[in-house]
């Protein structure tokens, strides 16, 4: 391994790290930073020279990867971006020229904005991403208050309520198993009540049967009341 590699190893250990630092930092000291933060002017010479110093080859072309239009996780964005950088060991000032490149609409506005500052150095990008988008972070857990909460209203069909909160599922990241998620669903129908003390072997177990009731199928002997 060449001296530039073991640099570059050092480097993406380094930004996953501080990655990984930030995640688990509390929205409450994420918010004071973003509060203490002063307005800086962009200086057009210092982005200059950062890209003079990236180096980029004349035929470079622009690794694929999928932007970040400041609706998703910035967590899941750095990662992929550093990787994919390391997987074409891409130097560091080339990773600040290239970072915008990956960004769109809001995510693209806010990094040229004049009230951001011009980055010097990656890490400074990984800190100050992360403040700007950390409500997105939130999100992904507040996804998971709106499934426990979304519940089946007394004149909506359940396949109706069914589709409505398998939405909310598609919301939530780091979701439960199948059997946690039955159990919130069963609590959060209208016919709760009654199917408590029965078991289903899958979500289309328990949807089979509970529209056959709802239907006024009350043969099937496994929904006597």
């Amino acid at each position: 391994m060449s001296g530039y590699q073991v640099y570059n190893y050092h480097l993406y250990n380094k930004l996953e790290a501080v990655i990984e630092k930030m995640q688990t930092t509390s929205l409450e000291s994420s918010t004071k930073r973003v509060e203490s933060s002063t307005k800086r002017v962009v200086d057009c010479r210092l982005h200059y020279q950062i890209l003079d110093r990236a180096n980029l080859p004349s035929d470079f072309k622009l690794p694929e990867m999928e932007k970040f239009d400041g609706s998703g996780n910035p967590i899941v964005h750095l990662k992929v971006f550093i990787r994919t950088m390391a997987l074409h060991q891409i130097r560091e000032e080339a990773m600040i020229v290239l970072f915008p490149k990956y960004l769109s609409k809001s995510a693209l506005n806010w990094f040229y904005h004049p009230d951001v500052e011009t980055f010097t150095d990656f890490e400074s990008i990984v800190k100050c991403f992360v403040d700007q988008f950390y409500f997105n972070i939130v999100a992904d857990k507040l996804s998971m208050c709106s499934l426990e909460c979304t519940k089946q209203n007394e004149d909506e069909k359940l396949i109706d309520f069914f589709d409505r909160w398998r939405k909310q599922v598609s919301l939530v990241v780091n979701r439960p198993d199948q059997s946690k998620l039955m159990k919130i669903f069963r609590g959060n129908m209208i016919y709760e009540w009654i199917f408590k003390d029965k078991t289903f072997s899958s979500f289309s177990d328990l949807i089979s049967r509970v529209i056959r009731f709802e239907n006024g199928c009350h043969s099937d002997n496994n929904l006597a009341l």
